[in-house]
């Protein structure tokens, strides 16, 4: 690919050299002949920079250590396209002077430039300040679980002005660079555990063996349980006395966070909890609620009526 950009340096460099020593062209012909020499190697020298910038970024990216479509990447295509358009400005400006064109024209030309570029392209620089961001910072990589606002799914792509998310319910949403960079960015992917937090309620009639059976019997089940982390060892309390029962609070944490396999042991624990409490006689003190309804709202307001004990309303 590179062939025909090279050899449209060193052909027309050629050309202007034979021109100089072998033909007889004089003045405005010889002129002219410099000129359209020197412009198109000069056309041809930009078309390399870039070419090669680009084969440089995808060879360091094609190494085993760096994944095409985490951050790593973008930074490195960023960095070579940024050092690439360094490297072109200033071979045009050399280039410019044996075109005849006095820097400081080329100067104030690229200062009144960049200043149009600038406000034309206001949101387009603010995406790429946010990528360049994200970049920096490293929030996520590709096949992570990330939160961000209401968007809460796994990482597709990382591009340069958008990240596409895959949400739990399936759909896909693309949300600009900037707008991670600018938002707090919860990583689920990158916890190194799940954690439960739950309470059991125990009937304010039980006595104070029953409950100290069920704190015992809590703790034994959790007990070097599965996925259980030696430095976040399981932990069980009588929380509090409330008016309708006693609360025994409980915690465990669950490694590696694989969140099927951590809910399917807590089902087993709490199937296990059950038979335990059914066969020590331990009750479960539950909240009940009754509910009165009609039919039909035509019918008028419920009527309630407290009968006694000989049947008399």
């Amino acid at each position: 690919i590179l062939v025909f950009p090279i050899a449209g340096i060193v052909i027309p460099i050629l050309f202007e050299r034979l021109a100089y020593r072998s033909l007889t062209l004089r003045s405005t012909p010889l002129y002219v002949t410099d000129f359209v020499a020197t412009m198109v190697a000069l056309l041809a020298a930009l078309i390399v920079i870039f070419a090669m910038s680009n084969r440089i970024a995808a060879t360091v990216i094609a190494t085993p250590t760096v994944s095409p479509l985490g951050l790593n990447a973008q930074l490195i295509r960023i960095a070579s396209k940024l050092a690439s358009l360094v490297v072109a400005v200033i071979l045009f400006l050399v280039g410019g002077q044996y075109l005849g064109i006095p820097i400081a024209t080329l100067l104030a030309s690229a200062g009144i430039g960049g200043i149009a570029v600038a406000l034309g392209a206001q949101d387009s620089l603010k995406t790429l300040f946010g990528t360049i961001n994200l970049l920096a910072d490293k929030p996520f990589a590709v096949g992570e679980r990330i939160v961000c606002e209401s968007y809460d799914g796994v990482v597709e792509d990382i591009g340069l002005r958008s990240t596409q998310l895959r949400l739990l319910n399936g759909h896909q949403v693309t949300i600009p660079n900037d707008l991670l960079a600018s938002n707090d960015i919860e990583n689920v992917g990158r916890r190194p555990y799940l954690r439960r937090v739950d309470r059991i309620h125990i009937p304010l009639d039980t006595n104070c063996e029953k409950v100290e059976q069920a704190v015992a019997i809590l703790r034994e089940e959790l007990k070097n349980h599965e996925g259980m982390d030696p430095q976040h060892p399981p932990r069980v309390y009588v929380d509090q006395f409330a008016a309708d029962a006693f609360t025994i609070l409980f915690y465990y944490w669950y490694s590696p966070p694989d969140f099927w396999k951590f809910k399917a042991f807590g089902d087993r624990l709490n199937f296990n909890i059950f038979r335990r409490f059914e066969a020590a006689g331990i009750q479960f003190s539950l909240p009940l609620r009754h509910s009165f309804w009609k039919q039909d709202d035509r019918q008028g307001p419920l009527d309630v009526h407290v009968i006694s004990e000989d049947g008399q309303a």
